[in-house]
């Protein structure tokens, strides 16, 4: 049921991508009004969360593998 009616009832929204809220929503609106602050305030954003979770992603990880240093 899973591979031949939902997945294939949900690949159009999977792949369109048709959000409404979100960061990348904001950053693709904006761009759509050629208000180029707001989006590269988003792109900054999106650079500034995604460079926190490395982070923390980097240093969970040493820690639980502080074995192979």
């Amino acid at each position: 049921m899973l591979l031949h009616i939902l997945l294939p009832g949900a690949m159009p929204h999977i792949v369109s991508g048709g959000a409404t809220s979100g960061l990348g929503w904001y950053v693709k609106y904006f761009s759509d009004f050629a208000d180029y602050a707001r989006v590269v305030a988003g792109i900054i954003v999106i650079g500034a969360v995604v460079l926190t979770l490395m982070t923390m992603y980097q240093r969970f990880t040493g820690y639980l593998l502080r074995w192979r240093k």
